[in-house]
Order: structure tokens, then C-alpha cells, then sequence
């Protein structure tokens, strides 16, 4: 289970912009070393270019968050509906329970079948999981994905798109992703 996939040609613009054209030897979209809750964006290149900068405050992140340039498919997903397609489903447990929030990370795992209910309670008795029983009204809270596949297509994306191949990713970040502002169902 994840938000939705952006465009890569927008990642690659993007990374082209923030490594210089240098060469990436490192890039992590959700660097936990802050914990998950206050993640960051990190990128390191070879010739010692080191770029990290808060999740909510990454021009990359907030376009995508804010579905900005999501692949089509994406605004439309026939994949977030019970019962799910995979065996099991994974994602952040974004709104979980105080009780059970972890800097570590908290997630949600959905077992959508037989083989589902093997594999997780496998993982268990192996103790690679630790299990705490939640409702689906309460994943819910922070992860309408899980049932709801639409979402909202931003006016600023056809334009946005227009430019995109022409358009360095600089210039991109100025006029359009900087003034966007994130959806009420967006959690993250």
C-alpha cells in the first residue's frame, strides 16, 4: 500500500537538480535517522555533494504529496478497495495509536488471504513482527488508501506536465510546486 508512484521523469529532473549532475551514491526518500516522524530527505554524491532537508520541506516531496505528478494511473486506482489483490498489503500506520507509535516506525499489515495469514503468522512465531490487533476504521484515520483509490487531480498538473520536458526542475519549483498546499486526506 503506498501513496501513489510519481513521475520519473519529474524524480529525474529532480535528482539532477539536487546532485548538480553529479553521480548519487546515496538517496533515501525517508531517511529515519531522525526517527519516522520527522524522517528527511537525504541525497550524497560522490564528489561529496550532501543534500538533507526535512520531508516537509523537500520540493520533490511536497509535489508528490500534494499529487502534483503522480502517474495517471495513480489518481484513479482500482488497487486500493477490500478485498485487496495481493496476499498481504503494507504501509505506514500513519494516526496510529498513541500507545503503540514507535520512532522506529509503526506499520500496517493487512492479511488478505490464506497465504496471507501464513506468511504473517510465520513472520511472528520467527519474531520478525511484533503484532498489535487494530480495526480497519481506526487504519483508516491516516490511510484512506487502503478503500479509497481517487484522488484529486490538480488544476496546476496539466500545465505543470506542458512544461516538464523543457523546463528545468528549478524553474518547476518555483512556479508551482512552492505554492502548493496539501490535500485534507493527505497524511503523511
Amino acid at each position: 500500500m503506498q501513496h501513489a508512484v510519481p513521475s520519473i521523469t519529474v524524480f529525474k529532473k529532480y535528482l539532477h537538480s539536487k546532485s548538480k549532475g553529479d553521480r548519487i551514491i546515496y538517496y533515501n526518500f525517508r531517511d529515519k535517522e531522525k526517527g519516522w516522524l520527522h524522517s528527511d530527505v537525504k541525497l550524497i554524491t560522490e564528489n561529496g555533494i550532501n543534500y538533507q532537508c526535512e520531508k516537509t520541506k523537500d520540493s520533490f516531496f511536497n509535489g508528490f504529496i500534494c499529487d502534483l505528478y503522480l502517474n495517471n494511473s495513480c489518481y484513479d486506482c482500482k488497487f486500493s478497495s477490500i478485498p485487496r489483490v495481493g496476499d498481504i498489503t503494507i504501509g505506514d500506520f500513519w494516526k496510529c495509536p498513541d500507545s503503540i507509535l514507535d520512532e522506529k516506525g509503526v506499520s500496517i499489515i493487512l492479511s488478505n488471504n490464506k497465504k496471507g495469514d501464513e506468511i504473517l503468522n510465520s513472520s511472528v512465531k520467527r519474531k520478525k513482527v511484533k503484532v498489535y490487533k487494530s480495526s480497519i476504521k481506526e487504519c483508516l484515520k491516516g490511510n484512506p488508501r487502503i478503500t479509497n483509490g481517487k484522488l484529486k487531480i490538480r488544476r496546476e498538473r496539466e500545465n505543470f506536465l506542458k512544461e516538464l520536458n523543457n523546463s528545468d526542475f528549478n524553474y518547476l519549483e518555483k512556479k508551482y510546486i512552492n505554492k502548493l498546499k496539501r490535500n485534507v486526506y493527505d497524511e503523511d
